[in-house]
Parts: C-alpha cells; structure tokens; sequence
C-alpha cells in the first residue's frame, strides 16, 4: 500500500496507485509523526485523540475533521484509543474537482492551484462538523472502503466520494476568489465552450508527434 522514503528528512510516504485511498483503523498507542506526498482527511469515529503536527495542536473528537497537506509530518497521541476513517487524496485530483467547481469565476487550472495555495494556507487544520455532516461523510467513507475491498472500479468510488466533497468544499477557507465570470479563451464560436481545434493546429500536432527526437523551433513550426 505504501512506498516509504526515509532518507526524506522524516518519513515520507507515497500511497498506492489511484487517486483516492481510504482507510478506517483503531489505534492504541502512539503514532509517530509521518508525512504523506497526498492530502489525508482523517474524520474521528470514536474516542479522543491529541494531533499534532509543528503547525499546531488538535483535541479532536468525535465529528471533527483534520486535514493535512501533503509533505507535513503528523503524529498523533490517543486518548486510550480511537477510531479514525482516513481518505488519502491526490492533490491533483482535488484540484481538478476546484477547478470544475469554480467553473465561470476562475481562468483556468493555473488558477486553481493558485487559489488552493491561499486557501489552505495552513498545513494542518481542523473542522468540527455538525453531526449530521459528520454521520453523513462517515456512511460515505465506509461505502468508498467497501468498494475498494471488493475490487470495485474507479467510477463506484469516485461517485460516494464526490457525495462527500459536496459536504466537505463550502466548509474549506477559500479566499480571494475571482468576483464576476471570466471570458473563456476559446470564445463562444462554432462549438460553444468545447470549439474545435483549428486545423492548423492539427497540423503541427501531427508534425511533431511523427518527429518526437527532433528540436522543433518556431521557424520550423511556423513554417508547417
């Protein structure tokens, strides 16, 4: 499941292949501090525990939320013991879902990442939900576990865990998010928001894929 990397200033780790990974355990004893390269959401089922990361402390509970970015080193101390569902994330998959959700205010996924960089200013922060958010993203993290074990696919996971960022994204600190509509670079000709590509782009496409080892330059493109 996972792929270690200790000569990373601490413990690094990578998950498995696939966007979403999620994970429901009980612990007992301490857990050392450790990093991920994906965001975790780790939503506390039962008991306490003290999380701890050097951005800071949470007393977490039942119904409460804690999100942690990749690259942050985060231990945690339990309260005799606690249970914990954790999604692990690829940030590029949540950032293709800002993206579409933005759709109209932001430019385009540049512009995501740049607002993901403000909004989760902090690399670990937590949200006390209400119980019945936290009773919902519970039902949605268990179904997603209960796929991946039985072998389900991709589309089956990603549908519950879309369910759950519907609940979870009003509750994220965005800032500084465009007020009004953008105009599309593609403009709204033949095609609407999906206009097809010019033939002259075509062109060149074909030209450098049938080519991969040369050096294309401009003069030589614009000469196509």
């Amino acid at each position: 499941m996972e792929r270690i990397f200790p000569d990373s200033g601490g413990t690094v780790r990578e998950r498995a292949p696939g966007p979403i990974d999620v994970e429901a355990a009980v612990f007992d004893h301490v857990v050392e501090p450790v990093a991920y390269t994906c965001l975790k959401f780790m939503l506390f089922r039962q008991g306490a525990c003290l999380v701890h990361s050097r951005h800071g402390r949470v007393h977490a509970r039942p119904g409460t939320l804690v999100i942690v970015c990749g690259g942050t080193l985060c231990g945690g101390i339990p309260e005799t013991s606690v249970t914990v569902s954790t999604a692990y994330v690829s940030l590029d998959y949540l950032l293709d879902q800002l993206t579409w959700r933005l759709h109209g205010m932001l430019l385009d996924r540049h512009e995501a990442e740049q607002i993901a960089a403000r909004a989760f200013r902090h690399n670990m922060w937590d949200i006390a939900l209400a119980p019945e958010v936290a009773s919902k993203m519970a039902v949605l993290l268990d179904r997603v576990e209960q796929i991946q074990k039985a072998g389900g696919g991709f589309y089956a996971i990603e549908s519950r865990f879309v369910a759950l960022l519907d609940l979870l994204l009003p509750l994220l600190p965005y800032t500084d998010i465009p007020d009004g509509p953008v105009r599309s670079l593609a403009g709204n000709g033949v095609g609407g928001r999906f206009p097809p590509l010019r033939r002259e782009i075509v062109d060149v496409g074909e030209v450098v894929q049938a080519d991969l080892a040369r050096k294309w330059s401009l003069a030589d493109l614009a000469g196509r």
